[in-house]
């Protein structure tokens, strides 16, 4: 079963999965298929296709992240919504402006802002203190992972809460992306349950099973490999060997290094594991290291910043616009000290980490032809790929992984943690112009060509 979950999936199951991606939401016009060869004959994976022309400027997808994590050094400027859909203001609340904002030095409340609406903000259930921009989003979050990773008060019996409280504390030490990684292995937990909760119902049991009959059971494992697909069709590498070496570590210490990642994985799953011991007993492979460790990988060839705009900003704007008059000056005499004690700090967004299925197959290109860009409507954590040129039917979908303003052999070294060397028609033609140049050098200075 632990091989299972880390073969790669068949062209068949990538294809069937993201065609009913593709068929919803707001991904018309997209297909995602096999990406062919390279130049040199190397196999390019998957790739994202247009299914319909686009021009310049057009949407060509927007997506919601599968699972995404706020930073844990951003938490301390902004709050937000936990899934993402908006920053999670308190209105009313001095201290929403930013968490670290001292309330004792602050009014009671901010002025009245009926022409500038604040976010509902709804609190976790469990009594964490995780904070959503309304009840659906909460319920979403707590039925999707948080029953599992919420370390409140009001937990599950699933839960180990002094380990839990462990693993976060040291997540937020070494590397946040244990976080996301978390989810998914909480997400694929209980999306086991309900896919063998199914299997039983269809046999006529009504859903009554045997929790301790389940390691090593065939429906359990099917229920796992089941629930396992939305990441089994990602690209991911176990993450202590697919990482590129820091350009501060000798080569000589390369061995040391990988065995340090492998080790901090390896203690924040001892960790999960003890916080979640009958999802643990449950689904062994899932708690395997080399399971654990490609989620990582996934998120390292995969991830795309997250960021949520601030509205505080904004706000402040509203208030400057107001009508001059007694109401003006009010508000003024509270906002103006809260502006000048937050400084430069006032419209910090929400930042993190996500794992977009959809764009996640979306290739490298040095000449890309979509980019992902926050237009002033995009006020949530969802991707947003624009058209830069005209794409035809047919073409593939391209963005950059790196600065594409940067010379050929910057972009190549800011790609090494992907693992490839990119040969987009940019690259090679870069590349015969640098070969070019250094021939003429060694001519003029009587040397032969390598």
């Amino acid at each position: 079963m632990y091989d299972s979950l880390l073969v790669d999936s068949s062209k068949e199951e990538f294809e069937e999965y993201f065609h009913q991606l593709t068929s919803t939401g707001e991904c018309f016009g997209l297909r995602v298929a096999d990406a062919g060869v390279d130049d040199r004959g190397c196999e390019r994976g998957k790739g994202l296709f247009a299914t319909r022309d686009f021009n310049p400027g057009d949407v060509v997808l927007i997506e919601p992240p599968l699972v995404a994590a706020q930073h844990t050094s951003n938490k301390q400027h902004a709050a937000v919504c936990s899934m993402w859909q908006t920053q999670a203001l308190e209105a009313g609340s001095p201290e929403s402006f930013s968490p670290g904002f001292s309330a004792s030095t602050t009014p009671a409340s901010v002025p009245p802002s009926e022409g500038f609406p604040m976010p509902e903000t709804v609190k976790c259930s469990g009594g964490c203190g995780e904070l959503y921009c309304s009840s659906s989003c909460a319920q979403a979050a707590w039925s999707a992972h948080h029953c599992l990773l919420c370390d409140g008060p009001r937990q599950g019996e699933d839960q180990n809460l002094s380990a839990l409280h462990e693993f976060k504390s040291h997540a937020d030490s070494t590397n946040d992306i244990f976080h996301v990684a978390a989810q998914v292995v909480a997400s694929t937990a209980l999306l086991a349950d309900k896919e063998r909760v199914a299997v039983e119902d269809e046999g006529g049991s009504g859903g009554q099973w045997w929790w301790w009959e389940l390691p090593g059971d065939p429906k359990s494992d099917a229920a796992l490999l089941k629930a396992w697909t939305r990441y089994r069709v990602g690209w991911k590498r176990i993450w202590w060997e697919c990482v590129a070496l820091p350009d501060d570590v000798d080569p000589e210490d390369e061995p040391v290094f990988r065995g340090q990642m492998q080790s901090l994985a390896q203690r924040s799953l001892e960790l999960l594991s003890a916080a979640l011991p009958q999802c643990a007993e449950r689904y062994p492979a899932l708690f395997s290291l080399d399971v654990y460790g490609s989620i990582i990988g996934l998120f390292e060839l995969n991830n795309l910043a997250l960021v949520v705009a601030s509205p505080v900003e904004d706000y402040f704007i509203h208030i400057s616009d107001l009508p001059s008059g007694p109401d003006k000056d009010a508000a003024d005499a509270v906002t103006q000290p809260l502006l000048d004690a937050l400084d430069t700090d006032y419209d910090i967004p929400c930042e993190g980490t996500g794992y977009y299925a959809i764009q996640a197959c979306v290739n490298h290109s040095c000449g890309p032809n979509t980019h992902a860009f926050k237009r002033d409507q995009d006020v949530d954590g969802r991707a947003v790929l624009l058209a830069k040129t005209a794409i035809a039917a047919g073409e593939e979908i391209t963005i950059s992984y790196v600065n594409e303003e940067e010379g050929l052999k910057a972009r190549r070294a800011a790609l090494a943690d992907y693992g490839f060397l990119c040969r987009c028609e940019r690259c090679i033609s870069d590349d015969l112009k640098r070969k070019a140049k250094q021939a003429k050098l060694k001519k003029k200075s009587g040397k032969k060509p390598a």
